[in-house]
């Protein structure tokens, strides 16, 4: 043991010391690391050693586990002793993060965007992502603390201009929290219809003026009706049922229509409230792993035409799973609805790989990248030119399939 000789013969060496405590420390034998770090923070007048070894204390102790009161003294020290240094900001806000002190968790990340320089010159590298991981912290705690609004727009920013710097593991937590929260506030991104909004509407359908309101987020069903000249008795397979009615596709089909169909949704406790509030009957299964086939014999067992199809899971590769696992040499859907989630998808690939997969089943796309503004890009929407009257499509806008559909500009005067 190297480290251990060096040790016997330079005793009063800082960086001797360091380097036994980091041995040890690589041991798990964290007391031993922990003295030794010490002795090499007595020993040396760099406050740039002095600094690492507060931090590779903490992690000794942070590895320990309830550790906390002195995890936080440790990082605090640091920051006093090189307050422009980012690590010790960044690994107490984490500290933060995990005992829910949210105020302490934005107060640390905004003084860290405030006033830190570039990651230090360590001897041994530590698990800093980057200044990037303060605007993560300062938003992922601004939600909590009554700020949803700067929330938003920090996930934007870092969406927009930092995707090519984050790690693997900031993409999926960026991913992950946009999927949750959302980009726009619920009033943004929701986009109710009324009776009051029919002389407005650009495309309309038999019996249209007798709907008060829907139930969609972005007119989904309103889209279905439209296609389908208000088919009455249609049929839909809903996977990501969620909500019996908040934002909800096939609510205003089965309530104010007829249809009939299944829905499948992963959540047991939305299940459970959707079947208080609905004809129709929802699983509660793990899309991913469902055998379409024999679903659709079952709940279908006359036809290989069904009217509506939803996709609608996250993130988006499952939802692209799904797509290849339903049976579609052996029934059609008139309308799809599928939600690739493109201005999330970490990939950027999800969508384009669903594209061609339907192209190339003889599916015609014809509005692309619904978004509810202008930058949201979340769903495309498909119909089967078998399966529906093509004469009430002439009249919709031909968009370019790289074009952003504002969706209110597209159905809307």
């Amino acid at each position: 043991m190297n480290e251990l000789y060096n040790y016997i013969n330079n005793p009063n060496d800082p960086i001797v010391n360091f380097n036994l405590g980091l041995f040890y420390e690589h041991q798990e034998h964290y007391s031993p690391a922990s003295t030794f770090y010490l002795r090499a923070a007595e020993k040396t007048d760099s406050l740039d050693l002095r600094y690492e070894v507060l931090i590779r204390t903490f992690s000794c102790y942070n590895s320990l586990g309830n550790r906390n009161h002195t995890c936080e003294s440790l990082l605090k020290q640091a920051i006093c002793l090189c307050p422009k240094k980012p690590e010790a900001y960044y690994f107490l806000t984490k500290l933060y993060e995990l005992k829910s002190d949210w105020l302490n968790m934005y107060t640390y990340s905004n003084i860290a965007l405030d006033i830190c320089l570039d990651s230090s010159s360590f001897i041994h590298p530590v698990n800093y992502p980057g200044s990037y991981a303060f605007l993560f912290q300062k938003a992922a705690s601004a939600w909590w603390v009554g700020k949803p609004f700067e929330s938003r727009q920090i996930l934007r920013l870092l969406l927009d201009n930092y995707l090519d710097k984050l790690d693997n593991y900031y993409k999926g937590l960026l991913e992950s929290n946009i999927a949750k929260i959302g980009l726009l506030a619920e009033k943004d991104s929701v986009k109710p219809y009324t009776k009051n909004s029919l002389n407005k509407v650009k495309y309309k359908f038999n019996s249209m003026e007798t709907i008060d309101k829907n139930f969609s987020q972005v007119y989904q069903d309103l889209f279905t009706l439209y296609v389908l000249n208000g088919k009455l008795n249609g049929s839909y397979l809903e996977i990501g049922s969620s909500d019996p009615y908040k934002n909800n596709n096939t609510a205003l089909l089965e309530n104010k229509f007829a249809w009939t169909g299944i829905g499948l949704e992963y959540d047991e406790q939305m299940v459970q409230t959707y079947k208080k509030h609905r004809k129709n009957p929802v699983l509660c299964v793990d899309a991913l792993i469902v055998d379409y086939e024999k679903l659709l014999q079952k709940y279908f067992p006359y036809q290989n035409t069904i009217d509506y199809l939803q996709l609608d899971i996250d993130p988006p590769k499952n939802t692209y799973e799904v797509l290849l696992s339903i049976p579609f040499d052996k029934y059609r859907f008139a309308v799809i609805t599928y939600e690739h989630d493109y201005y999330i998808d970490m990939t950027k690939s999800y969508r384009d790989k669903a594209r061609e997969y339907l192209y190339n089943l003889g599916y015609k796309l014809i509005i692309p990248n619904v978004s509810p503004d202008d930058r949201s890009p979340f769903e495309d929407w498909w119909i089967h030119p078998d399966c529906v009257d093509l004469s009430k499509l002439q009249d919709l806008p031909n968009i370019e399939k790289t074009t952003t559909s504002n969706i209110e500009t597209v159905l809307f005067n």
